[in-house]
Formats: structure tokens, sequence, C-alpha cells
């Protein structure tokens, strides 16, 4: 009708005439359609295409389209409506169009209230249908706004324990002294947040460090962490790589922004959010391939990253409804560990502490107690504020702030992604003493560069902020990577450029300074040197050093080809090297190997190996014998050795060990021993896994039970496996996430709780006790009376635990708990079978209208007591035991039927309107021996007796 309507007018306007500019406006439509374009004041609703929320809003229109009223409330109820569904400044840009006005028609063909215009990813749309009086917003996906849904997990925790990381290393030299290291990490799961300890002891000097001693907790958002850090690399979140290179070991306490309790995950709050127009269905693709694909309703949409791989890529997302595509985009997605944050989000973090600066404290021979820097008078106090800002997609944008009163450090950075094909990032600090320090990365394709810079201010030597953070040295790092597959292998190009600067000056108080005093500790002469050259004017010693290696390697066979070429120079010397490498296995167990080196000082080096190596499941070994010539200045040096590497482990823990030893009597020894120690308030136990949670599971069964297959579930991985039902066992889990632990009865077993789920702290074991019962099973072939199979049977009875069909003609495998009864019914039909009968395959019989065999209760086949089981015309009046029972049935001549189960008999007996009282009284004598025999038989035959 408005098609009719719209083609009528355009007819009278084309031959109307204009005399003037009121004539034009009065004579431009015949008068039967003045409603339809004079201007008219009045509300509209105004509605997201899609969504079911709408508002009211004042507006002039007409039947070609509409201004939006300017007056402020019209202006800000429209905003709180739209910063709903679009990001701010595009709502800015849709209500000054709203206001200057709009077309009703966006450029559709069919009718305006079912027109859905193509949308570009940045654009906004509108349609004005004034039949309905109703204005539609359509927003391209670019500028949908993503639900601020997030949900967190409580910090209140359960299932705390404590959870020890123990490495023991020892080596054994027979030219250097006996060494050991004993390292342990430990985490402590507490009502709220968790303690977490980082701390080794070594026989070198009888030291014991800590590298970590810290109370972390979250609730929320939010994220307190109090304590010692050294320089470790602890993640706190993403604004944790203003602090890379620089040395931040402190006292301190932390506070700042967190996803770890967010549910779903860091993943789960980046999302591709869109809202369609009308119900379809959602396609995305990558190139060709399809990676989700889901039918959606109108209104507001989003697909979560966690759905999605891992990488920078474009997508095509398509929205499909009765064969119309009304979406069509590209859209980027950037999906990896560097750009967790979702798009827009913040991430903070504030810090306060105290340095500290033990490690430029030396402790060296008596010859330096008069030298010393200024480090006592540095002050170790600081603030530091730091910030991380997700602004689009492909960009996050980072700022920082660090102070200790007399100085001041400020950061900015910035890192840009464009699929997997480039990407970059640019750091710079700059110190309020004219220090300062840079970075960059860039990748491109195949193509990698690198660059570091610290430039400091030798006009003062006083102990400073940036000495604190990158150290005493100066120094410039720039290095490039290169690989490509050509000629059949990989080819691969590495460049690296050193450079730093050593100072040794006086202070203002005459006192020495000296960069890297340790290096002079046996060398007094250079140590002379080198306080002459103080002492006189000071001055610097450059290190430099740049190195190009230049390689190529191929697969042939089985063995591998490796050609290489290096060249390296520094201030001491420059060498070229080169060197051919061939490794080929015979078999699996021996391998053999053979290098050339060669340098342009004229040496040379020829090594000749074999390896032998044998495994199974828990251990390796290898041993390698080589022989070595060392060709150099003339002199041919040859040498031989025996190599070899253990590896053993077992649910407990790990060992390794590496023995050497050469033709020149050197002997080397070492080992490492690795084990996790598990407390939870009902056990202690021994684990070869790393990590700081853990499930403890205890298994209680009734049988021997060699293995329960176990499956772990979460949104960010999954794992399974097979567990020993005799004796406790330790699985670790990732921190902070949702785990879902099931067991699965693949034993023909019944585990009484087979799932678990929980969320896992730092310092979670969660304690799984479940209980494993044995089950029976049985299979039948049933039937039904006529002797045709049945398509479905129900087993009920508290022992009964499942029926698996094993065929399409009535054969069945029913499980059940040992010694226990269970009753099997089809269709309102009771299956009835021989127990006695010990076969591999009992058949069943489904009768109707059967009383349960052994308690007279009637079954949930047959719910009502007294109804009759109509079989063919035949009602069923009992079962015997006595064969000769149903004798007087045929001395009668009452028609019957009897079906036999094992020893057991069922008899019906036919209708009919009526019996003699000869019948009659058979029935009800039979009746009165037949089990059940609570059937009143004069009741359940009365509407078919007739008394003769």
């Amino acid at each position: 009708m408005n098609f009719i309507i719209h083609l009528l007018t355009l007819f009278f306007v084309f031959f109307s005439s204009h005399s003037s500019a009121k004539n034009e406006e009065q004579s431009s439509y015949p008068i039967e359609f003045s409603d339809f374009y004079i201007k008219q004041t009045g509300k509209v609703r105004l509605v997201v295409a899609g969504e079911i929320k709408d508002i009211e809003v004042v507006g002039t229109f007409n039947y070609d389209g509409i201004n939006v009223s300017a007056d402020d409330v019209n202006q800000k109820t429209i905003r709180n409506y739209l910063v709903n569904y679009i990001n701010d400044k595009e709502v800015d840009i849709v209500i000054r169009e709203l206001i200057d006005g709009i077309n009703a028609n966006p450029g559709c063909e069919n009718i305006i209230s079912d027109c859905v215009p193509n949308v570009l990813p940045n654009e906004v749309s509108y349609s004005f249908d004034f039949d309905n009086n109703t204005l539609k917003i359509f927003a391209g996906t670019s500028l949908i706004t993503k639900q601020n849904n997030k949900e967190y997990l409580p910090s209140l925790r359960s299932g705390n324990g404590l959870v020890n990381n123990s490495t023991l290393y020892t080596q054994f030299s027979n030219e250097a002294s006996t060494s050991f290291n004993f390292s342990n990490k430990t985490t402590i799961g507490l009502p709220v947040g968790f303690v977490e300890l980082d701390t080794q002891a070594r026989n070198a000097g009888d030291n014991f460090d800590v590298y970590s001693a810290v109370f972390d907790t979250e609730f929320g958002d939010k994220r307190i962490v109090f304590g010692y850090l050294n320089n470790t690399g602890r993640s706190f979140n993403t604004t944790d790589i203003l602090n890379n290179n620089a040395d931040y070991s402190a006292f301190n306490l932390q506070f700042g922004s967190s996803q770890n309790l967010l549910k779903g995950g860091a993943k789960g709050s980046q999302q591709l959010s869109f809202i369609a127009p009308q119900d379809g269905q959602i396609e995305l693709y990558l190139g060709n391939r399809l990676l989700l694909s889901k039918s959606v309703s109108s209104g507001r949409q989003s697909i979560s990253y966690s759905e999605l791989p891992q990488g920078a890529y474009t997508v095509n997302l398509k929205l499909i409804s009765a064969g119309t595509v009304l979406i069509d985009d590209m859209i980027q997605v950037v999906n990896n560990n560097n750009f967790i944050l979702a798009s827009g989000d913040v991430d903070y973090a504030f810090n306060a502490g105290v340095f500290d600066t033990k490690k430029f404290r030396h402790t060296t021979h008596d010859y330096f107690n008069d030298v010393h820097t200024t480090e006592n008078d540095f002050k170790r106090g600081y603030l530091q504020a730091k910030s991380s800002w997700r602004l689009a997609e492909p960009v996050i944008l980072y700022s920082g702030i660090t102070t200790n009163v007399d100085e001041h450090y400020s950061q900015i950075g910035a890192r840009y992604i464009y699929e997997d094909l480039f990407s970059a990032d640019y750091f710079l600090g700059y110190f309020s003493t004219g220090d300062i320090y840079q970075s960059a990365n860039i990748k491109f394709g195949r193509l990698s560069l690198s660059a570091k810079a610290f430039d400091l201010d030798y006009n003062t030597r006083n102990f400073t902020l940036s000495n604190q953070l990158y150290g005493t040295n100066p120094y410039k790092n720039f290095s490039i990577s290169y690989s490509k597959p050509f000629f059949g292998g990989n080819g691969y190009l590495n460049y690296n450029n050193y450079s730093s600067k050593n100072y040794y000056g006086i202070n203002n108080d005459n006192s020495i300074v000296i960069e890297k005093p340790i290096d002079y500790i046996y060398n007094i002469n250079a140590l002379n040197n080198v306080l002459n050259n103080a002492l006189n004017n000071g001055s610097y010693s450059t290190i430099s050093n740049e190195n190009y290696n230049i390689g190529w390697s191929t697969n042939i066979y089985s063995g591998t080809l490796t050609l290489n070429s290096n060249y390296n120079s520094n201030s001491a010397y420059d060498e070229v090297k080169f060197g051919i490498y061939w490794s080929q296995r015979f078999g699996k167990s021996v391998a053999g190997g053979l290098s050339v080196m060669t340098n342009n000082k004229g040496s040379s080096q020829y090594n000749n190996s074999l390896s032998l190596n044998a495994s199974n499941d828990n251990w390796y070994a290898n041993h390698t014998v080589m022989a070595s010539l060392l060709n150099d200045d003339n002199d041919d040096n040859f040498e031989s050795s025996l190599s070899g590497t253990y590896y053993w482990q077992n649910d407990k823990a790990t060992v390794n060990a590496y023995n050497y030893v050469n033709s020149k009597g050197l002997l080397i020894s070492s080992g490492t021993l690795q084990s996790t120690q598990v407390v939870s308030a009902d056990s202690i136990s021994l684990t070869k896994s790393n990590g700081n949670a853990f499930a403890s599971i205890n298994l209680e069964s009734d049988i021997p039970i060699s293995k329960i297959r176990y499956n772990l579930y979460s949104d960010k991985y999954s794992k399974s496996g097979y567990i020993s039902g005799s004796e406790n066992t330790i699985l670790d889990i990732n921190p902070y996430d949702q785990v879902l632990f099931s067991l699965d009865d693949v034993n023909n077993v019944e585990i009484l709780s087979p799932t678990e789920s929980k969320f896992v702290y730092p310092g979670t074991v969660i304690s799984i006790d479940n209980v494993i019962k044995s089950l029976d099973s049985q299979v039948f072939i049933v039937s039904d009376i006529l002797g045709k199979p049945v398509s479905q049977i129900r087993c009920s009875g508290n022992g009964c635990r499942g029926v698996e069909p094993l065929s399409n003609d009535g054969v069945f495998r029913v499980k059940f708990q040992k010694g226990s009864t269970f009753t099997l019914t089809s269709e309102r039909r009771q299956c009835v079978f021989d127990k006695d009968e010990p076969k591999k395959y009992i058949n069943a019989v489904c009768l109707q209208g059967l009383y349960h065999a052994d308690d007279n209760e009637i079954t949930q086949a047959d719910e009502t007591e007294g109804t009759l089981g109509d079989i063919e015309g035949f009602a069923y009046i009992g079962y015997t035991l006595n064969m000769n029972t149903v004798d007087a049935l045929e001395k009668v001549g009452l028609p019957f039927k009897s079906i036999f189960v094992g020893k057991t008999q069922y008899i019906y007996v036919r209708h009919s309107n009526s019996y003699s009282s000869v019948q009659l009284d058979v029935l009800e004598s039979i009746g009165a021996k037949l089990i059940p025999n609570n059937i009143d038989i004069q009741t359940l035959f009365t509407g078919y007796f007739y008394h003769e």
C-alpha cells in the first residue's frame, strides 16, 4: 500500500505547477496526501535496530524524513540511551545528524518497516517508518560498545594447602670444589589470598638467598601484593612491561587492577560485539575456514575471544537471515597474551616501597676498603604509578612515573600489531638527571629487529635512580634476525652489536669510583693501572662486540646437515669461524656425528661422535663417545671423552644426571632432583609435577581397580589420563581457573560423585574423596508376549545403574549393583526373566497386567491396581509354579494362555460376554491358588460374567 501511495504521489508531483514557494508547497502533492508531507511535530519511537528497548523522542517529521528536536532534554534522553550500544564519540555524531535531519529511506527497495540497509563497520545508517512512527538506528560493528557484564569470583576460598616445589642441584669436579644449590618455591593458601616464598641455599659462602616473600590477595577486580620482591619478573598485570630490563628489587606494597578472578578469564572479557537487526545465522570466517557458526536472535550479540584461535588476523563476520546477508564485515582480531586487555579497557598499578641496593655493595680484597660508591646517599624509598590502555584492537598505550623524591623517571610506550605480518613496540624512559632508557622491537614477516639503549649523564657520579634500575654502565644493543627456507633447507642470519662503557673516576669527596671492581681482584697490576688513570684524570673503558652468524640447515634422509659461518669482532680481537656439522641416526638407538670447524687464525678442530640411547616410559639414558683433534699453530692435540646423560621419573620425583670424563683426566659429575610436596588438611603427598595448585584424589573401592579415567576441563585448557584406584593421586591444575573434574566409569564400576567443579587459586589443594562400587552387568534379549523384540526398556530400583541398547532387535545391557534387585519395564509392561538362569544372554518377556513378582506391588508400568492387561482379549490373572493348576481351565472349556519363564507359568484368561457358573467357580478356585492371590476374581470378571 505504501508503495502505491508513493507512486501516485510522484506522479502528481511530476505534473504539478510551481508558481511560488508557497504555492509550490501547496501544489506539489494532492490534497489527499497532505498529511504525509506536511511537517508535523510529535513524539516518535527511537530504537537501535534489533533491540527491544526503545525511547520516545520529540521531532519534526513527514513521510520523507525526520529532524529530531535539539532541546537539551531531548539530546540527553537520546545520549543516555545510545551510550549503551554505541561508543561515546559516535553518539555525538549520531545526535548531530538526527538534529540536522535524516531521510526516511536509506536506499531499501522493500517497505521501510522491513528495511535493513548495508552498513559499513564504522558507519551508522537510519530509517524512519512514518506509518509506525518508528526511527531505527543501524550501527556498524566497529561502533558497538561491549556489554559490561563482568562477574568476579569471591575472594574467600576453601581447600587451602601448602605447595612446595623443591630442586636440589649438586656438581662435582676433580678440578674444582663441590657445589650444591637447594631451591624452594613455596605457596601457602590462606582463607583470603596466599603467601609465596622463593628461596635458595647454596654452599658457596654459606649463602641463603630470598628472592621473594610476599602476601598476595585479590578482591573483585583489585589486587594487593605486599612483601619483598627481587627482579624475578613476577607478573602483576599488563603494566609489567614498563618494568622490563629494570631492577625493581624492593620491599614494597603493590595495588592495582586484575582480571584473575574474572569469570571466564581475561579472554572472556574480550568480545566481538554486534547488534543483529533480525534473527538469523552467524558465520565467522578466517579466509575460507569457518571458525564459528550459530543461530542468534535479534539484538545485541557477542562472540568471546576464548572461542577463537590464538593470533592476530582479520575475520569475516556474516549475519544471514531468510537467505539475505544483513551483516558482512571484516573485523580485526588480536588474540594473544600481549593483548589480554579488552579493547577500551585500562590496567593500572601503584607501588610504594624501599629499593634493595645490596647488589651494589662490593665485598672484595682489603685493597678496596677505601674504594666505594656513594650508594649509601641514595634515597631508597620510592613511589611508582603505571597504566596501560588498549586504545583500539591493535594498539596498546603505556605510561608510568617513578620517583624517589630526589629524582623522577617518566615512561611512555606503545605496542601495535597488524595481523601476524607486522608488530612493533617502542618504550622511552626519561630521568630527571638527563639519563635515558629506550627499547624498540619490530617484526615484519620473518625479519625481527630489536634495540635497547641506556644513556648516562656522567656530569654527576653519585648513585642515581637510573643506576638502581638499569645499572651503572651505559650500553647500546642492536640485533637483527632473519630466516627463510631455500634450497630444500632453512637459512638464517643473526646480527648482534653490543657496546658498553665502564667508568672510573674521582668523586667530589676524593673517593675513587670503580665500576665492576670484582674484575680486578686477582690482577693487582691491572688495578694499579686503573687507579693511576683515575687519579690522573678519570676515564672510560669501552667494551664493544659485534657478531654476524649465517647458516643453513637441511634434513637429508635420517640425518641433518648444517653449514655455519660466524664473524666476531670485539675490543680484544677479530675472529672468523666456519663449520660443517653432520648428524646421522642409525635406527632408534644409535646416532653419529661429524663436525669440522676452522677459523682465520689457522686453527681447526675435528670432532667425531657416536651416541647410544635407550628409554622407556619412566627413564632415558644416552652415552656418547667423542674423539677430537685440535690443530693449532701446527700442533696437534688429540682428546677423547665419554659422557652420559640420564633421566628418570616416577609419580613423586624426577632425576637428571650428567657425567663426563676425558683422556686428560678431567672428571665432572652433576645431578638434579626435583619434587613437589603437597600438604592439605587431610594428607601429605609428593609429586613430580611443578605448579602451585593441585587436586588430591582419594578413591575408596570395594574391589581392586587398576585405573580410572579422569578428565579436567576449563575455559583455558583440558587434559585427561588414568589414575590408580588403589592409592592417592596428585594432579597439577592451573590457578585462577574454573575447573570441572570428572571420573569416567569405564571399568564397569559406579562412582558416587563423578564430577566436581571448583575455582582454583594459588595454594589451592582440592581434596576429591570418592567411593567406587563394583557393578554387575547382564545382557538381556527382550521380547513381548507375541515374541516380537521391544524397542526400549527401563530399569527401576535402587540397585539399577543404567540400560545400554546393543542392537535394534531387543538386545540390551543392564548395569546394576552386585546383590541388588531391579525391575525391567517396557511401555507399561513388566519384563520377566528367570533369575536363576546363569547365561551370558538371558531372555526376558514383557507382559501386560503383571504385578511385581516379589512384593505384590503394582509396577510403574501398571500403576492402577486391578487394571486389566488386555492381550488380544485375554486378561492376566496371576502366575503359578504348579503346572497342574491350569488343568481345571481346560476341563471347563475356558480359553487361556500361559507363558513359561523358567519354572514360572503366567496365566491369561480370555474375556467373554458370559461365563457359566461352573467356569466362574473354577476361576474363583484357581484365583485363590495363584500368585498374587489378592486379585478379586469376582470383581475382575464381573463385567463379563453371566449366571445361568
